[in-house]
């Protein structure tokens, strides 16, 4: 059997932050993803007039007095019709600052983590 240790950090909070204009978050637990997975700046991916990053919150898990952790992310398209799934939240802001393409929200579910 698994046990979660409530010394585990997860992503419990995720803003985006349009870099031009605002300052991410700062404090306990905040991050900001400057990078992709494979190493790539943020910078070189968001080409367009407003960069946009993204924030994350790092928390221990508490499942009686902590924030439940993000479990799953999605992209949802809305110029394509797409929806936000059931069960899902999606963050206010769009991740495509740039003049080509519609909007690109990011949804999200927290949960138990397995």
């Amino acid at each position: 059997r698994q046990y979660i240790s409530k010394k585990q950090e997860y992503i419990s909070d995720i803003q985006v932050v349009y870099s031009n204009r605002e300052r991410p978050p700062i404090g306990t637990g905040w991050e900001v993803i400057d990078r992709s997975s494979t190493g790539i700046s943020s910078a070189l991916l968001n080409k367009g007039d407003e960069p946009v990053i993204l924030a994350v919150k790092k928390s221990s898990f508490d499942p009686v007095d902590g924030p439940l952790p993000i479990v799953s992310l999605k992209l949802v398209l809305p110029g394509k019709g797409e929806v936000i799934p059931t069960g899902y939240r999606a963050l206010e802001r769009s991740l495509n600052k740039g003049k080509f393409g519609g909007p690109v929200m990011l949804a999200f579910r927290v949960g138990i983590p397995l």
